[in-house]
């Protein structure tokens, strides 16, 4: 299922989460909606804040991330559950 449309949080509101350590969050949120302590930022440590669109693919097939791009807009964060697959890249 493709859910072509969806709330944004206001910008202010990320803007709020802009000072703060996902750890401290998490913690925060009672650890609710929060990724995995697997889970690290790689853009060599810059702030990554945002509307999470999110999507789930499967060993070799890339195809909801080519429609995520599309339906991202500035801001959004790309996250992709490649279901632990290491057999192949999502994209790049």
């Amino acid at each position: 299922m493709v859910r072509k449309s969806f709330a944004r949080v206001d910008e202010d509101v990320i803007d709020g989460f802009r000072e703060f350590e996902t750890t401290d969050v998490s913690d925060a949120l009672n650890r609710m909606y929060t990724t995995g302590s697997d889970i690290q930022n790689l853009a060599n440590h810059k702030s990554l804040v945002g509307t999470v669109v999110t999507v789930k693919v499967f060993p070799g097939d890339n195809l909801m991330v080519h429609k995520a791009l599309d339906l991202a807009k500035p801001g959004d964060v790309i996250a992709v559950d490649a279901s632990q697959s290491k057999t192949a890249a999502v994209v790049g």
